[in-house]
């Protein structure tokens, strides 16, 4: 099960993706976790139930171009899917308050509940090639 929603900040189009992990995922996982192959820096130290990305195109745009798929601007993961669907309005509210790096989305995840709600941010090389290929 998925879900979808859309934001508009400055004129920039954003889409929200919810997605469910199945089990298969979860298994592997786990097993990765209990491996010590999970880096608690950069990857959730639970299993999540489900995750949210943050993509800086519209809906129509990801659909159409495949390779922008693998790049979102920033994954949320959750323990359960009630808190991912409650947190989806929430991060809609703050993209389209600030984009996917304004004030607002950056004093949201400083702030967050580690416990409950991990953040991916994408690589700085990753972030320059994004910022130079826009340009």
């Amino acid at each position: 099960m998925g879900k979808m929603a859309t934001a508009v900040c400055d004129g920039r189009e954003y889409t929200l993706s919810l997605v469910e992990w199945g089990p298969a995922r979860k298994l592997q996982y786990a097993a990765l976790m209990k491996l010590g192959a999970v880096n608690k820096y950069e990857q959730p130290d639970f299993i999540p139930a489900c995750e949210i990305a943050i993509y800086d195109a519209w809906p129509d745009d990801l659909l159409s171009d495949r390779s922008k798929l693998s790049k979102p601007s920033l994954i949320f993961y959750y323990r359960n899917l009630a808190l991912a669907e409650e947190k989806m309005g929430v991060l809609q509210d703050l993209v389209k308050a600030g984009g996917d790096c304004g004030k607002p989305m950056s004093e949201y995840v400083r702030n967050g509940n580690p416990l409950n709600e991990f953040v991916w941010t994408p690589p700085v090389s990753q972030l320059i090639d994004d910022i130079t290929e826009k340009w």
